[in-house]
């Protein structure tokens, strides 16, 4: 069984998350890539990293902090991190 790490925030009250799947060979630049910005002893997610945290509502679409996403024209944006979530067409 694959295991995964899950990293969180270390701002006080932030709830972000960030999933590293098993299969990524350097978990340190996956989570760098999606945002994460690490300092000795601080991981910080995006919306802290950037000034528009903590992410007080985990659990919801985010690949990049798991905050809560509204939905825009072109697919969602993450109300904690702005991140774009691209619609999702079915063929």
């Amino acid at each position: 069984m694959p295991v995964e790490i899950a990293v969180t925030c270390t701002t006080p009250h932030c709830r972000a998350l960030i999933v590293i799947p098993a299969s990524a060979p350097y978990p340190r630049l996956y989570a760098d890539a999606n945002g994460w910005r690490a300092t000795p002893g601080r991981d910080n997610c995006p919306a802290c990293a950037t000034g528009h945290g903590p992410v007080y509502e985990a659990g919801g679409d985010c690949p990049r902090c798991y905050g809560r996403a509204r939905a825009t024209n072109h697919g969602e944006r993450c109300m904690s991190c702005g991140h774009d979530i691209p619609l999702e067409i079915d063929e």
